[in-house]
């Protein structure tokens, strides 16, 4: 339970802040946060009742943004456009979120972390992003598109497993370092083109029906390691394994 403080007051005043971490308040919202312009790391957790973060698309000098929990209940959208400097970004379980919007301007994030944000359903084209090196979108279950991954040349590691509504993914060619692909449960997901130009690849979950039609294929096609990740995936003892 989080301790009942509806706002903090002079937050505004605070203009030289450079790191703020609230967790497990009941704050409805942060009122002067656009006054903080020097803040470079702003980490809110388990804070269900906040519903809107008016002012953070002002937070220009930010590098590091971390959401967990958070409602967006009157406000199910938030404006990441102008945080140029963001390097990192973590949303975790904010369920009522439904939009983002600015995410394809943010061309200096390295770590993108969007986990089980089930409303979720369509972000901006990525393919901007040339300097994102690892992306999660694990559990958005209601995340339909993802545009511009095949264009994203710094990716090493792309986890989308429980992504269940999305169907087709763009050519994973493009990425020719990803080291690391989780799409289990993804019951939608039938088949990924370009997973044997994926050199780099060693560590590959998927849903068993999956593994089964890329093992048949000659392992030679696949980056060194993959063949043996595929066949441990099969085993009956291998944890993870599913069904789709």
């Amino acid at each position: 339970m989080g301790i009942g403080v509806a706002e903090i007051r002079g937050l505004g005043e605070l203009r030289a802040l450079e790191t703020m971490a609230i967790s497990f308040m009941d704050l409805n919202n942060l009122n002067g946060l656009e006054n903080l312009r020097f803040l470079a790391t702003l980490i809110l957790s388990e804070c269900p009742s906040l519903a809107n973060l008016d002012g953070l698309q002002l937070l220009g000098a930010l590098e590091e943004l971390n959401l967990n929990g958070a409602s967006f209940g009157r406000k199910p959208s938030l404006d990441l456009s102008g945080l140029v400097n963001l390097k990192r970004l973590n949303i975790r379980l904010c369920q009522g979120l439904k939009e983002v919007t600015g995410l394809e301007r943010l061309v200096t994030l390295e770590r993108l972390v969007m986990e089980s944000c089930t409303s979720i359903r369509q972000l901006p084209d990525l393919s901007e992003l040339s300097n994102l090196k690892y992306l999660n979108l694990s559990g958005c279950a209601g995340l339909i598109h993802l545009i511009g991954v095949d264009r994203l040349v710094s990716l090493r590691q792309l986890l989308l497993s429980w992504c269940c509504s999305i169907a087709k993914l763009p050519n994973l060619s493009g990425p020719k370092n990803l080291e690391r692909l989780y799409i289990v449960g993804c019951t939608k997901l039938i088949e990924v083109n370009g997973l044997d130009e994926l050199k780099e690849l060693q560590d590959l979950e998927m849903g068993k029906r999956m593994r089964m039609k890329y093992l048949v294929k000659s392992a030679a096609r696949y980056g060194k390691g993959l063949a043996s990740s595929l066949l441990l995936g099969l085993s009956p003892t291998a944890s993870g394994t599913s069904s789709s």
